[in-house]
């Protein structure tokens, strides 16, 4: 994952470290929705699902659920939440579909590390979770979907579909 650097001293905050072992990583290439095709399109889960996964593991912390990125996959495809002929998911009208809410048009740009690691920190501190669209190359626009679910020390945890584990990013 990128380093995040800051240069000006910050105060360490920790928030919610015990949901690092209630959040459960889901690996979006596992059998058997990982070979299983994407929305309306021809990539598959395992290739092209990390927000798909993202949500799912979003929505099985918030409402205590235990579903599967496949049973989101075809609620999703039958509530026309995907594009014509696309993988690419109508991301605001999924989360809301699922009685989830969207903070929507909320992006941060690139040089904008403050403002990100804030505005992290506040939706952490009200009780959220936050579905980061990251960069692996900063060269190229945004290619990946993790979930950031809590703070400690100077490092977010996040549960990282592509991976199917947990990963920090460290803010420093």
């Amino acid at each position: 994952l990128p380093t995040l650097k800051q240069t000006e001293e910050e105060e360490e905050i920790t928030l919610f470290p015990d949901r690092r072992n209630k959040i459960i990583n889901i690996w979006q290439g596992s059998e058997p929705w990982g070979p299983e095709l994407l929305g309306n399109g021809v990539k598959t889960i395992e290739n092209s699902g990390c927000l798909l996964t993202s949500i799912t593991i979003t929505e099985n912390f918030f409402k205590k659920k235990n579903k599967t990125p496949l049973q989101n996959n075809d609620i999703f495809k039958n509530a026309n939440m995907f594009f014509d002929s696309s993988p690419s998911l109508k991301t605001h009208d999924a989360i809301r579909y699922l009685k989830m809410v969207a903070d929507e048009n909320k992006k941060i740009k690139n040089g904008q590390i403050s403002e990100m690691k804030n505005r992290i920190i506040e939706t952490l501190s009200s009780g959220g979770l936050i579905i980061a669209h990251i960069d692996w190359d900063w060269d190229k626009p945004a290619d990946h979907f993790i979930v950031i679910h809590s703070k400690i020390g100077n490092e977010f945890i996040c549960a990282d579909p592509g991976l199917g584990k947990t990963v920090s990013i460290d803010t420093e």
